[in-house]
């Protein structure tokens, strides 16, 4: 049963270390008692194009969204919707490591794009394709997570040339998950 965000819109708005540059901030959406935790770049003004992906994806997974918690690398949409640059993703660090304490039953999380899987593996440069589709375990706030890199859906849809198909991996993190499921 989905309880709200850990983190509300009204927290959010009284950041103001990227306002000048930023649109308002959006916060997470989800079960906060989720085990599986779908981490994506930032709130995208088109963001319903894409949530229909990952919608998609979750139910190829087997993954029920009210079994699930939504969350970004950054909580605010960046101007036309660039990558955040890495001071901006530091500036938004405290509000990611706070929730992440919160998120006491997390143990899957599925990232979303090049920013959400460096931030969970602590990566500083740049990623390759091997990074993405194998799966990752890293001990954050005293807890192993296993972490799902992905491309972003658009552009793993987008360029499936020398890629897994989605549909695949999705299955595959799924099974994957539920095994390992309490």
């Amino acid at each position: 049963m989905d309880e709200g965000p850990l983190i509300r819109e009204r927290d959010l708005f009284g950041c103001r270390a990227c306002r000048k540059v930023w649109g308002p901030p959006r916060p997470p959406q989800g079960n906060p008692k989720a085990e599986v935790i779908l981490v994506s770049r930032n709130p995208d003004p088109r963001e319903r194009d894409h949530l229909g992906v990952e919608e998609e994806m979750l139910r190829v997974m087997g993954i029920p969204q009210e079994e699930v918690y939504r969350t970004y690398s950054v909580f605010c949409s960046t101007p036309g919707n660039r990558i955040p640059f890495q001071l901006e993703l530091v500036k938004c660090s405290s509000w990611k490591a706070w929730e992440m304490r919160m998120l006491s039953n997390a143990k899957f999380v599925i990232t979303l794009g090049v920013d959400a899987t460096r931030q969970f593996l602590g990566l500083k440069t740049p990623t390759t394709n091997k990074t993405f589709w194998e799966v990752h375990q890293v001990s954050l706030g005293g807890r192993d997570l296993f972490v799902f890199p992905c491309h972003h859906p658009r552009y793993a849809l987008q360029n499936s040339d020398g890629l897994p198909p989605l549909a695949e991996w999705c299955q595959a993190v799924g099974e994957f998950i539920r095994e390992r499921r309490s």
